[in-house]
């Protein structure tokens, strides 16, 4: 009986071990003209940090990144810090010399 007890308080003990640490998601895009990585539904232990890059195809350059609906400017990477909750991310790049913006699609 005291095994038994014993084996059911270790698995009480990693079970809930476990759940203290959730899975949330980062949705990673990019616009025509350039790749994000990773991209797609990426999961992210909670806690965790999740860097993500950017690669623009040639002829195009990356133009900005949106960040949780927030516009930031051109950067090679970004890291989420400890993450907490979702998040979104896209990439947007445009045709080298093309300032008008046209190719920056809005995250939803």
């Amino acid at each position: 009986m005291k095994r038994l007890f014993i084996i059911f308080a270790i698995f009480m003990i990693l079970l809930t071990f476990q759940s203290c640490f959730n899975i949330y998601y980062i949705d990673a895009s990019s616009s025509d003209g350039g790749t994000i990585s990773p991209s797609g539904t990426v999961p992210v232990r909670q806690w965790s940090n999740q860097t993500f890059s950017f690669t623009p195809n040639s002829g195009y350059q990356l133009q900005s990144i949106v960040v949780d609906d927030q516009t930031l400017s051109a950067v090679p990477s970004y890291t989420f810090i400890r993450v907490v909750s979702n998040h979104t991310i896209r990439a947007n790049f445009q045709l080298v010399g093309n300032s008008n913006g046209s190719s920056e699609i809005t995250v939803h």
